[in-house]
């Protein structure tokens, strides 16, 4: 999981990833530059991408990730 959030300033990201406690990077896209070089016209958007480097999903609203159907549907393309 690469999380990129576009377009809001870094202080309030590091507050919202301190909060949260999230321990992974966060990457930002202050100017929305990456966002629109990929084709993103909402947020949140998710881009699910294969072994290969081949997205074989997008996902243009909020979703629970920890959800057990998403989470088998994942691991099939895994395999």
């Amino acid at each position: 999981m690469i999380p990129v959030n576009v377009q809001e300033p870094q202080d309030l990201v590091e507050s919202f990833v301190t909060e949260f406690e999230i321990g992974f990077p966060v990457y930002l896209d202050i100017n929305a530059d990456a966002a629109r070089a990929i084709g993103v016209s909402g947020l949140p958007t998710s881009i699910l991408i294969d072994r290969d480097g081949s997205a074989v999903a997008v996902v243009t609203v909020a979703i629970e990730w920890d959800d057990d159907d998403l989470i088998s549907m994942m691991q099939r393309w895994t395999r």
